[in-house]
């Protein structure tokens, strides 16, 4: 219980830190990476029925894995030479703190440039004879029907009693996609980058557009 709260605490720092535009940070040169292979997605998406109110949605979350990584693979942008494999399950839940640690760092505007990647991540490019590693993690939000409407109708009410002066906007969705790449010869993150948008998570077409941007310069 006390990790997955952990979870959820990096989840919401990682939305309220990200931009609009992409925070781009590469440390070699474009080309460089010539065979590259995936850790495991990770996609953390909430659920608003009451309010505001984020509650971590499980069913969505991996729906919105299964879409990302169907679409990721058709990109055009990088080319995946295979899917990293893990050891066990532990080390597999390792990784995947480990993953979420390097997005809060990331996300924080901390500079990359001298942080070291973790063991775990190190040991499963090593175990599946990879140099490169590509990091990806998608985190948002996505709301009922019912309680976006409501949204909407409390925000035409603010704005007749504000006579149009102050006009709250609710968004329906977010979907924040991160990507990152390792070295497990350095231990140094190599590049880095960002985008958020408004899109639905589960959209395939938003995504995709969002994958070609944030993928641009690996």
């Amino acid at each position: 219980m006390i990790i997955r709260i952990h979870l959820v605490l990096i989840l919401v720092a990682l939305v309220l830190m990200s931009s609009c535009s992409g925070k781009y940070v590469s440390l070699t040169k474009t080309g460089k990476l010539k065979e590259i292979a995936h850790f495991e997605h990770i996609s953390n998406i909430h659920l608003i029925e009451k309010g505001d109110e984020m509650v971590y949605n499980k069913a969505i979350s991996d729906s919105a894995a299964i879409i990302f990584n169907n679409t990721f693979m058709s990109n055009t942008r990088v080319k995946v030479v295979k899917a990293l494999v893990y050891s066990s399950d532990l080390q597999r839940n390792q990784a995947n703190a480990e993953i979420m640690k390097l997005m809060e760092i990331a996300g924080s505007g901390a500079s990359l440039s001298s942080y070291s990647i973790t063991t775990t991540l190190d040991k499963v490019l090593e175990e599946n004879n990879m140099r490169y590693g590509l990091i990806t993690f998608a985190a948002g939000f996505t709301r009922t029907n019912l309680n976006y409407n409501k949204q909407l109708a409390k925000s035409v009410a603010v704005g007749l009693l504000t006579l149009g002066m102050f006009v709250p906007v609710s968004i329906q969705s977010t979907n924040n996609v991160y990507v990152m790449v390792v070295d497990s010869y350095s231990n140094e993150i190599v590049f880095y980058n960002r985008h958020k948008s408004t899109n639905e998570p589960l959209h395939v077409g938003m995504l995709k557009s969002q994958l070609n941007k944030v993928l641009k310069g690996i």
